[in-house]
């Protein structure tokens, strides 16, 4: 689920982006969208889950910053 998220994240984010185009508004909504990802992943049923969504966020979080900002800028 954090995955899933952290995709939306950078939807959104470009979204919001592509309509505020000012850093003083846009960084409230950012910090906001991270403290919602950051409190699914504290809901875990257990340890194992907790640990394996937190893989999978740092996972997503590597791919975004090496290779999706390229692509969100072409797009």
């Amino acid at each position: 689920m954090t995955g899933v998220f952290l995709v939306m994240q950078t939807i959104v984010e470009s979204m919001i982006d592509n309509a505020i185009q000012e850093a003083l508004l846009l960084c409230p909504l950012q910090v906001s969208f991270n403290v919602v990802i950051g409190l699914t992943g504290l809901g875990a049923a257990n340890f194992f889950i907790f640990v394996q969504g937190y893989f999978v966020g740092v996972g997503v979080s590597m791919f975004q910053k090496t290779y999706m900002d390229d692509i969100m800028e072409i797009i």
